[in-house]
């Protein structure tokens, strides 16, 4: 895996508007660009995703969670998914302690059926919350369904410590 390096959206060029579309995630990207907090996750210095904060979480309905939760949306272009970037060999070291350097607890909200981004969230140490029922908001694309809900406790990190089952 090669060295993977975050940096503040405000800092960051954007991704290849090509790129975009060719994943299928203008949407994201247009969030991206109208978000102030968030990471542009690049890989020996090429853009390979992003990572956008919502200071509200939007976790559905019937799962609740610490006040002052964040949400960290994680995305990567198509030819960096499967190689780690958002591993603990990849990014998630980096994208973990700037978050815990700012929160307290990150909440994660994934389709049910998403198996892979669940699997990440297993091997960085989440807890699960619950399972929500979630609809896009008035803006989004009228998506609704079952979703899982994680969390992570940052404390650990920002203390110090690795946050690790028996720490």
């Amino acid at each position: 895996m090669p060295p993977s390096t975050i940096a503040p959206l405000a800092n960051a060029s954007p991704l290849a508007p090509a790129a975009v579309v060719a994943n299928h995630k203008a949407r994201f990207w247009d969030e991206v660009a109208r978000t102030p907090e968030g990471v542009v996750i690049r890989v020996e210095a090429e853009p390979a995703g992003a990572g956008v904060l919502y200071r509200a979480p939007s976790v559905g309905e019937g799962v609740s969670f610490p006040a002052g939760s964040v949400q960290l949306d994680e995305w990567l272009l198509a030819r960096w998914r499967g190689h780690g970037v958002l591993s603990d060999a990849g990014a998630w070291p980096l994208l973990r302690a700037w978050l815990a350097a700012r929160f307290d607890h990150e909440v994660s909200v994934v389709w049910e059926d998403h198996l892979a981004m669940l699997a990440i969230l297993r091997a960085r140490g989440y807890t699960r919350l619950g399972r929500s029922f979630w609809t896009s908001g008035p803006d989004g694309d009228g998506s609704s369904g079952h979703c899982e809900v994680w969390l992570y406790d940052l404390r650990a990190w920002r203390e110090g410590r690795s946050g690790a089952a028996g720490d």
